[in-house]
């Protein structure tokens, strides 16, 4: 699944719950895993981020960053891309990489400063691979 959330912080946590409730339908139906990316537009200590990571009524997501990445801040909307105007409060992680039942084995940015690839976006992406 992905997802783009444009809407006002408390409309989030409300896509959110959909969001967990729609996965947990899903995951009652047998399918092993579910993976959930996108553009968030919030930061990891934002409240619908956090209903995400720590969920409710038994369904949850990891964030593979979190997992992974050590501490690295993850920036994936960033001051170093020349895409991104200064005046956007840029330096901030707003794109992720969710999953539950599964086991992710790496994940990095994309199409970054510094990367092989060129820059196509305002937003860096973020790549995750998992354990087949």
């Amino acid at each position: 699944y992905t997802t783009l959330f444009r809407s006002a912080a408390p409309d989030r946590v409300r896509q959110v719950r959909r969001i967990l409730s729609v996965l947990q339908d899903r995951l009652n139906e047998d399918i092993s895993g579910v993976i959930l990316c996108g553009d968030m537009n919030d930061i990891p200590d934002s409240e619908a981020i956090k209903s995400l990571r720590f969920g409710e009524k038994g369904m949850w997501l990891n964030d593979v960053w979190e997992t992974l990445c050590n501490g690295d801040p993850g920036l994936t909307f960033s001051s170093a891309n020349p895409w991104v105007s200064p005046s956007l409060w840029p330096n901030r992680r707003i794109d992720y990489v969710f999953y539950h039942n599964l086991t992710p084995s790496s994940c990095r940015l994309v199409f970054n400063v510094g990367s092989d690839e060129s820059i196509v976006s305002d937003h860096f992406g973020v790549m995750a691979e998992f354990v087949a």
